[in-house]
């Protein structure tokens, strides 16, 4: 009898004291200091140079001490100030049924069996203690029928309700000896893959008076000491004697679980309590010193317990890819002049996705679109950061761009320092506009009236070339002859003598100005001189009869190069996106208009011409 009554007053005293521990402890509760152990778990550097390391401390009783005050940290051998934070991170834990042949025996004379008691505690779990929307994953070891393996009857359960009504459908074959060694070794591996932060734990349901033959200690303690899983336990039966203490003990002890001993199905209430606990991961938060990549030990201190891992540093630069959904774009406008500015879209989306190949993501502080083309390479920094799937959306302005191929590419810098170039990807800008209308057919010229040539006109490089130099004397012998003419109508040069019929020219504010305005085109020799007309108040020049009004034949001349338009009393040179530009007195225009004078030098390619206001040029004989 003083046998037994010395082991009911250990056991009373066990679960006074873990029920004590399940408490937040308050200054000036009563525990050992040197019996505090405390866990560390890997660091977590996703926001480095933060880090967060899982702290677990608890007290002999194996239940969570929350006075942690007097904790001190170091990184690298040097002190550094530190935030504890919580964590809901939630349970990740397998029960361990021991279906011995103990299992059926009614302890207490009312008919229920141990199994019934097991299957009761687990039920009241799901019901009083697990999370309703699905943050704890529960599984359920127990002997296979042959009595040789360990087997899951519930595995990685995240809803209540099922698994309650699941586990109360056990019923096991009854083993004189069960596989308890694998059946454990199998729940602490399952623990060790728990996911998200869970706090993994097995829990064993036992007698607990053969566990010093069927386990082999040692191995099992090693194995859940690896991968950080406390071990509990729950000893059936009415009584729980010495024997079955310390067996108990020799498991749980030196893992940082506890154990209880469960007359009742409630009696494993404490426990679980503690698992609710357990549940809210505590951390220890830091910003590093480290700078570069390596191996760095961290230990924490409190009161004469410590506990120590290591800062882990392989950090990379970042990945940048261009993901554009097509390489050739087309800017378009409504009607057969409508101006480059004008034409849509005036900026393309160009998707860049950024991966974290050392899993550390951090804020860029930096992003660049690098743009190679016709004018020269341009760069435009944008503020931006990734969104959750690693995207960023860059806007190419494309408004300004002249028809060709054009290089993009991305640069990117992070917070670290680390800088990455995406590789380089050719894309083609296309410009497109309607067809022209039809011109209207031209007069046929009368004897005594000036009629402007119709258009498209071909270039007098392309005509000196296709027909040689007697093509050339003739042209000239005609335009000597068109002059010698005008004289006698009474037409004199440009030396500043009277001019017949100027008294007859429409003002020059006026849009019919334009039908006395010239494009004087010179030869290759430039001793000699084309007149081109100007019909209308806009008038576009280029190569492609289908696009220019203006038609020069020449492959230096863009299909749409250029125009000419008459707005608020004068004369504009517009450039069309053309690829060789358009010079004005030798300065290049860009994207916006630049009015015209009488005697402006204007060029489009090798073509050199001269605008004359009001009547034709006559050189000098």
């Amino acid at each position: 009898m003083r046998k037994k009554s010395v082991g009911k007053l250990l056991i009373l005293l066990s679960l006074v004291w873990l029920i004590i521990g399940s408490v937040p402890v308050q200054d000036g509760s009563v525990y050992a200091q040197d019996d505090v152990q405390l866990y560390l778990g890997q660091p977590d550097i996703s926001a480095f140079p933060q880090v967060a390391v899982p702290l677990r401390a608890i007290d002999a009783q194996g239940a969570p001490v929350s006075d942690l005050s007097r904790l001190s940290l170091r990184e690298n051998g040097i002190p550094l100030e530190y935030e504890l934070t919580t964590v809901p991170l939630g349970l990740d834990i397998t029960f361990v049924i021991d279906a011995n042949t103990t299992i059926e025996t009614d302890d207490s004379g009312n008919t229920i069996t141990r199994r019934e008691k097991v299957i009761e505690s687990i039920s009241q779990f799901a019901g009083q203690y697990m999370d309703a929307n699905g943050q704890d994953r529960i599984s359920v070891m127990v002997p296979d029928e042959g009595g040789e393996h360990g087997r899951f009857f519930i595995q990685d359960n995240l809803n209540p309700v099922p698994f309650a009504q699941a586990i109360t459908a056990y019923k096991p074959k009854i083993l004189n000896d069960t596989p308890l060694n694998e059946m454990l070794s199998l729940a602490i591996q399952r623990a060790a893959q728990a996911e998200d932060g869970r706090f993994p734990a097995v829990m064993l349901y036992t007698d607990g008076g053969q566990l010093a033959q069927q386990l082999d200690y040692a191995a099992l303690v090693e194995q859940a000491q690896a991968a950080g899983i406390p071990i509990y336990a729950a000893i059936l039966g009415a009584e729980a004697d010495a024997n079955e203490i310390d067996n108990i003990s020799r498991l749980v002890a030196p893992t940082g679980g506890a154990y209880v001993h469960m007359p009742n199905a409630d009696d494993a209430d404490p426990i679980f309590q503690v698992w609710q606990t357990e549940a809210n991961q505590t951390r220890i938060v830091y910003q590093s010193l480290q700078i570069e990549n390596g191996r760095y030990p961290i230990t924490i201190n409190l009161g004469s317990a410590h506990a120590a891992t290591e800062l882990v540093l392989d950090l990379a630069a970042p990945e940048v890819s261009i993901q554009l959904p097509q390489t050739e774009f087309v800017r378009s406008g409504d009607a057969f002049d409508t101006p480059l500015a004008e034409l849509e879209p005036t900026t393309i989306e160009v998707p860049v996705l950024i991966g974290w190949p050392d899993g550390v993501e951090r804020p860029l502080t930096a992003v660049a679109l690098l743009t190679g083309g016709p004018d020269g390479q341009t760069n435009t920094i944008v503020e931006a950061q990734p969104d959750e799937e690693g995207w960023i959306r860059l806007a190419w302005d494309v408004q300004s761009l002249r028809e060709g191929g054009y290089e993009l590419a991305v640069k990117v810098a992070d917070s670290l320092g680390y800088e990455a170039d995406s590789t380089p990807v050719q894309v083609i800008l296309r410009l497109e506009r309607p067809q022209p209308p039809t011109p209207t057919p031209q007069p046929t010229p009368t004897p005594g009236t000036a009629v402007p040539q119709p258009v498209p006109i071909v270039s007098t490089r392309r005509l000196v070339g296709a027909l040689g130099l007697s093509l050339l004397a003739g042209l000239v012998a005609v335009v000597l002859l068109w002059r010698r003419w005008r004289r006698s109508e009474g037409v004199k040069g440009s030396r500043g003598e009277d001019v017949a019929g100027a008294d007859n020219l429409p003002p020059a504010n006026s849009p019919l100005a334009n039908l006395q305005t010239r494009l004087l085109a010179a030869l290759e020799d430039e001793q000699t001189a084309v007149l081109l007309p100007l019909v209308g108040d806009n008038v576009t020049i280029g190569r492609d009869e289908a696009a220019a009004q203006l038609v020069l034949d020449d492959k230096s001349v863009g299909r749409l190069h250029a125009r000419i338009r008459w707005r608020d009393g004068r004369y504009w040179l517009y450039d069309e996106g053309s690829s060789g530009g358009t010079m004005l007195n030798f300065d290049r225009l860009g994207l916006a208009p630049r009015p015209l004078q009488d005697g402006d030098q204007i060029q489009m390619g090798r073509l050199r011409f001269y605008f004359r206001l009001g009547v034709e040029f006559e050189e000098e004989e």
